[in-house]
């Protein structure tokens, strides 16, 4: 038997979403919970943790700002990582599967990042992707020098697997 976060009914593993549930995952779909599928404007309960996919780790504030559908509905989330160790944004770009959990084949462990400005401090962050034809993903943003005076935009072009595109730019 397994308890869901959001509520003290309790529900055994078998009524898990799809894809998720089992005796180590927390989140377990309990049928009935207020605000869970399947009403107009309710939260899908198989997608992600009840609705919600997030990705977070510790001493890091990840700001998600643009996201982009592949055809395989797989979605690209693009923004910034800030890291308390090293006081500055990153460009993060991370893929979750179309029912919500981090697609750890992607990038290096779900997730791609880029500092361009090293080892000066500053920022970066970006703030819009589009997935083209063939596949490739292209990222947008902007980043700034640690006395915000220099300033510039930036495109990434990532292949379908989070890599950098060397042909690119």
């Amino acid at each position: 038997m397994l308890v869901s976060p959001l509520a003290s009914s309790v529900a055994p593993a078998a009524s898990s979403p799809p894809g998720g549930g089992g005796t180590t995952d927390p989140c377990i779909y309990v049928p009935g919970l207020p605000g869970f599928g399947p009403g107009p404007g309710d939260a899908d309960p198989y997608f992600g943790c009840l609705g919600t996919a997030s990705y977070g780790a510790a001493n890091l504030d990840y700001q998600i700002r643009g996201l982009a559908i592949q055809s395989d509905d797989k979605i690209i989330a693009v923004g910034s990582v800030f890291s308390q160790a090293s006081n500055n944004n990153d460009v993060w770009v991370a893929r979750f599967t179309a029912a919500g959990k981090l697609d750890t084949t992607f990038g290096t462990g779900g997730f791609y990042t880029k500092n361009f400005t090293a080892p000066f401090g500053g920022g970066e962050s970006a703030e819009a992707a589009v997935v083209q034809a063939d596949g490739h993903i292209v990222i947008a943003g902007g980043f700034q020098n640690e006395n915000a005076i220099d300033k510039a935009g930036f495109l990434i072009r990532l292949d379908v697997n989070g890599v950098p595109d060397p042909g690119f730019g």
